[in-house]
């Protein structure tokens, strides 16, 4: 949301910078739902009283639903009223159901993290199952060819993840598809003959 919020200001664009699900109105939304439930986790106490709902959760969505107008308005073009106001509300709250389904999701995904430290504990307990054998000591070569073996697997197992919340997750955040062309700089090794 930082990175979105950055090329909002880089690029010189209001709606992205201020109102987008992505943006200061999204990423107000989502650290007021963050602290609303870290209470109901355990965490202090709770700020959900009727001030805090609506300034740090309805407003926010507000914003979000009147993305377009709101910064069309703020970029004074003329043309920043919707041709029919409700066919803009029906696309609009349908779009702002699915941010709120992605903000959902996003956070469950990245929670899948937490499942990787399990499945550390139970490879590591099968490991050590196998190293105590049917003897009463622990086998050192069978700990250390384990441990080979279960390093090897989580790499790839994190190796994985990381490139899909990048690229999936990460990327749909900030990135979008305008600009420049990459084009890569290129060093000519010539030798000269002397």
């Amino acid at each position: 949301m930082i990175l979105n919020m950055l090329n909002g200001i880089k690029q010189k664009n209001l709606t992205k910078l201020l109102f987008s699900p992505n943006g200061l109105a999204g990423f107000v939304f989502y650290w007021a739902i963050i602290i609303a439930v870290l209470p109901l986790l355990g965490f202090g106490d709770s700020r959900l009283t009727g001030w805090y709902i609506g300034l740090f959760v309805v407003l926010p969505l507000l914003l979000i639903f009147l993305r377009e107008p709101l910064g069309k308005f703020l970029m004074k073009q003329k043309d920043w009223k919707p041709e029919t106001w409700g066919g803009y509300a029906l696309e609009s709250g349908f779009e702002l159901v699915e941010v709120i389904l992605s903000y959902v999701t996003n956070t469950i995904s990245f929670l899948r993290v937490g499942a990787f430290a399990l499945s550390h504990a139970g490879m590591m307990l099968v490991v050590f199952l196998l190293a105590k054998g049917t003897g009463t000591s622990d086998n050192p070569i069978v700990i250390v060819l384990g441990n080979v073996l279960v390093m090897g697997i989580e790499g790839l197992l994190v190796g994985i993840q990381v490139l899909r919340l990048e690229f999936y997750e990460l990327f749909g955040r900030f990135y979008n598809g305008e600009g420049r062309p990459y084009t890569p700089f290129i060093i000519n090794y010539k030798a000269e003959k002397k």
